[in-house]
C-alpha cells in the first residue's frame, strides 16, 4: 500500500503551527508528460525552436545521487527533444523545475531548501539580424507570478533562430537535512499480541532513529510494515492513517503509522483446480505449511516457485478463497498446464570427427507426477548411441530425486572400437540452491578391441557425483561458476577380476568484465585419475583421453596423449586440461571468442609433467551468433606446438551452446 499522503496529510511544525511544505509524495522520480503548453501554437507558424543547457550549482561534493535526482525530476531536461518557440516557453519549464526540485529535495528530508534559477541569453553577436520578440530574460524567482502568461498562444513574426543556446542555471541551497526522530506504530480496532516478527517501532522496519528522514525510506517501511503482518497471521492488514510532522526548530521528524491489522487467520486446505494431467496429490505435495499453520504469504510464494521450477504450468494463480472458517482461511490453486511432450534436434560438424547429429523425444509428465522420459539418439561417423533416461522427482524426500538410465553405443576411434550396452539407477539430492550430490549402480557390457585384441569386460560401477553451480545460464554464462567432483569403483569381470578406481575434479568459473555482459571472462581446469590396474588391463572406454572441441581445441578428438607404434592414441590413467577465453559480444546477436586451450594425458596414475610429454597448446578465434535457444559455436583452432605427426594445420567445431 502506497504511503502516497504520508506527508500531504499532516506535517505540522513543533512550536510553529502548520507547516508551509507538504510531503514529497507522490516522490517526484515521475518523468515530465508533455510540451504542449509550451509551444502548442507556435510548431504550427514557425520552424524557430529555443535550445538550452541547464547546469545545476550549490551541491555540495559527493551529492552526485542528489544531482542525479535533481535532473531526473527536471521538466526542461526531460522535454529538451521538443524544444518551445520562445524564451517565455523555457522560462515557465524553469518556474516549474523549481517545485519539482523542491519537492525532490524534501524527499531526500531537506524541507528548509531553496532554489532559484536564472536565464542568461547569449550575447548579441550570437544572433543573426533583430533580437527575438521575447525581452531579454532577467533573473527570475523560484515562484511564477500571480500574473505569469499563460502557455502560448500566439507567437511573434517569425525571427532569426537564435544560434547559441539559452544558459539556465539553477542555484540550490539544501539548508539543513532533517533527522528522523521517532516512530510509533498503533494498531486499532485490535492490537495483535506480543509475537516476534510484528513490527512495534523503527526497530521492526529497518529504520534507524538519527537517519536521513527520506521519503523513499519512509515509503519503504510502510511496505515492510504491512509485509511483516502478512507473514505473521494478518493479511488483511491496512494503513487507516499515516502522519509525518516535522519540527523545524530540531530539524527533525517523527512518524505515526495507525494501522488495522485486520481478523488473525491460519492457512485452511487447499483447492486445486485447471489440472488436465497432473495429480492434484503431488501438486498439493508442493505445499511449505500443514493446515492450522499461522498464514505467511512468504509460504505461499515458495510454493508458487516451486512448482514453476517444475516447468509443468505456464501459469499458476494462488489466492485466498473466501472468508476465513473457524479462523482458518482455505487457499485456492489456480493451474494452466504447458504441453509436457517436445521433441528436438540437433547438429555439430568438427574437422576430426567430421558431422554428426542429435535427436530426442521427451516426455516430461509421464504418469501424471512429473516424471521425465527422454529418449535420445545420436549419429556420427566415430560414435552412434541410443539413451533412455528416466527421472522420478521428490523420491521419498521433496529434495531427492530417482533417476534411471540404459544406453547402447558402437565407437569407432582411432583409439578402439567398442561395442557396449549399461544400464543404472541413482539417487540424487539437493543439498542447497548451489550443492547436488548423486550416488548410485551400474552394470555394463563391453566388447573392446585395441591394442591388446577383442576382449569382453562386464563392469560393476559405484558411480558418484557431487557439484557446486552458481552460473546464471547453462548454454551462456556470464557469471557465476561450476564445480564438478566425480569418482566411480569398478569391478571388471569376465576374463579376470579387476578393480580399479576413476575420479576426475572440474570447474569452470565466469567473470563479467562490464555491466552490459558484453565482455565475459571465461576459465576452466580438470583433472583426472586412474588407479588400482594397469592401463592394459582397463577397458580402453574408461581411460583418459584429450583433444578435440570440448577439450583442447587445435588438436585431433582424442589423440592428446601416449601413442603406439602407427601414432594411434593409447588413452592415459591421467590427465590435466586448462583453457581460458574472452567472449566479446559485438552486437546483440554476433560476437567474437579467442581462446587457449591447454593439457596433455599421462601414462602415469599422477600427471607428471615431463619433458617427454610437454603440455600440448591450442589458440583459435570463435565466432558466436546469439539464438534465444543459446549460442551457435564456430572455433577455429591451431595447435601452437603440434607433433611431427597426427596433429592438423588448423582444427574447426561448429556446435551449439559455448565451449564450456
Amino acid at each position: 500500500m502506497a504511503i502516497a499522503g504520508l506527508l500531504c496529510a499532516c506535517i505540522t511544525s513543533s512550536g510553529v503551527g502548520r507547516a508551509d511544505d507538504r510531503a514529497p509524495w507522490p516522490p517526484p522520480e515521475s518523468r515530465p508528460d508533455s510540451a504542449a503548453g509550451d509551444a502548442q501554437a507556435s510548431a504550427e507558424e514557425t520552424d524557430t525552436r529555443i535550445a538550452y543547457t541547464v547546469e545545476i550549482q550549490g551541491l555540495a561534493e559527493g551529492e552526485d545521487d542528489l544531482e542525479t535526482l535533481l535532473r531526473g525530476s527536471s521538466r526542461l531536461i526531460g522535454l529538451q527533444d521538443d524544444l518551445p518557440a520562445t524564451v517565455a516557453g523555457v522560462r515557465r519549464r524553469a518556474r516549474a523545475d523549481v517545485e519539482r526540485f523542491q519537492k525532490a529535495l524534501r524527499s531526500e528530508g531537506f524541507y528548509d531548501a531553496n532554489v532559484s534559477f536564472e536565464i542568461a541569453e547569449p550575447p548579441p553577436d550570437a544572433t543573426a539580424g533583430a533580437p527575438q520578440a521575447d525581452a531579454p530574460a532577467a533573473p527570475a524567482s523560484d515562484s511564477p507570478a500571480p500574473d505569469s502568461p499563460a502557455p502560448d498562444s500566439t507567437v511573434p513574426a517569425p525571427a532569426e533562430t537564435v544560434r547559441e543556446p539559452l544558459e539556465v542555471t539553477f542555484e540550490v541551497e539544501t539548508g539543513t537535512v532533517y533527522l528522523l526522530a521517532r516512530v510509533d506504530i498503533s494498531y486499532t480496532p485490535a492490537t495483535p499480541p506480543e509475537r516476534e516478527g510484528i513490527p512495534r517501532g523503527a526497530e521492526g522496519l529497518d529504520l534507524q532513529l538519527g537517519m536521513r528522514a527520506r521519503a523513499p525510506a519512509i515509503q519503504a517501511a510502510e511496505r515492510r510494515l504491512l509485509s511483516a503482518l502478512e507473514n505473521h497471521g494478518y493479511p488483511d492488514a491496512r494503513v487507516r492513517d499515516r502522519q509525518a510532522v516535522i519540527d523545524r526548530s530540531q530539524k527533525t521528524m517523527r512518524v505515526n503509522w495507525q494501522v488495522d491489522p485486520g481478523a488473525f487467520t491460519r492457512f485452511g486446505e487447499i483447492d486445486v483446480s485447471g489440472l488436465e494431467t497432473v495429480e492434484a496429490k503431488y501438486v498439493r505435495s508442493f505445499s511449505t505449511w500443514t493446515p492450522g499453520d499461522v498464514y505467511d504469504q512468504r509460504r505461499i510464494e515458495q510454493m508458487r516457485g516451486k512448482l514453476l521450477e517444475t516447468g509443468l504450468f505456464d501459469s499458476i494463480q494462488v489466492d485466498r478463497a473466501g472468508e476465513p472458517s473457524d479462523g482458518r482461511t482455505p487457499i485456492q490453486l489456480t493451474l494452466d498446464e504447458r504441453e509436457h511432450r517436445s521433441i528436438g534436434f540437433g547438429a555439430r560438424y568438427s574437422t576430426s570427427t567430421g558431422p554428426s547429429g542429435t535427436a530426442f523425444w521427451e516426455h516430461r509428465n509421464l504418469l501424471g507426477q512429473d516424471e521425465n522420459l527422454r529418449l535420445e539418439l545420436n549419429a556420427g561417423l566415430i560414435e552412434q548411441r541410443f539413451t533412455a533416461t528416466a527421472r522420478k522427482p521428490r523420491w521419498n524426500r521433496d529434495d531427492q530425486d530417482l533417476l534411471g538410465n540404459f544406453e547402447l553405443r558402437h565407437k569407432d576411434s582411432d583409439s578402439f572400437e567398442e561395442y557396449a550396452a549399461e544400464a543404472g539407477v541413482s539417487v540424487e539430492r539437493e543439498f542447497d540452491d548451489l550443492w547436488t550430490g548423486r550416488l548410485g549402480g551400474s552394470v555394463e557390457a563391453l566388447q573392446t578391441t585395441d591394442n591388446e585384441g577383442t576382449r569382453e569386460f562386464i563392469l560393476f560401477g559405484v558411480p558418484t557425483a557431487l557439484t557446486r553451480d552458481s552460473r546464471d545460464d547453462p548454454l551462456d554464462p556470464t557469471e557465476g561458476s561450476r564445480l564438478s567432483l566425480e569418482a566411480t569403483p569398478y569391478l571388471s569381470t569376465v576374463e579376470s577380476f579387476q578393480p580399479f578406481f576413476t575420479g576426475s575434479l572440474g570447474g569452470a568459473t565466469y567473470y563479467t568484465i562490464d555491466a552490459q555482459d558484453r565482455f565475459v571472462l571465461a576459465g576452466r581446469a580438470r583433472v583426472g585419475t586412474l588407479f588400482g590396474a594397469e592401463t592394459e588391463q582397463v577397458p580402453a572406454s574408461k581411460r583418459f583421453y584429450a583433444g578435440g572441441g570440448g577439450s583442447i581445441r587445435g588438436f585431433p578428438f582424442e589423440e592428446v596423449g601416449p601413442l603406439d607404434e602407427d601414432n594411434d592414441p593409447l588413452g592415459g590413467r591421467s590427465l590435466v586440461e586448462l583453457g581460458v577465453e574472452l567472449r566479446i559480444k559485438i552486437t546483440e546477436t554476433i560476437g567474437i571468442v579467442p581462446f587457449v586451450d591447454a593439457g596433455q594425458v599421462y601414462d602415469t596414475v599422477y600427471p607428471d609433467f615431463s619433458v617427454d610429454e610437454p603440455l600440448r597448446y591450442g589458440a583459435g578465434l570463435g565466432l558466436r551468433y546469439y539464438t534465444a535457444i543459446g549460442p551457435v559455436r564456430l572455433d577455429v583452432a591451431v595447435p601452437l606446438n603440434p607433433r611431427e605427426s597426427n596433429d592438423n594445420a588448423f582444427e574447426i567445431y561448429i556446435s551449439l551452446g559455448q565451449a564450456f
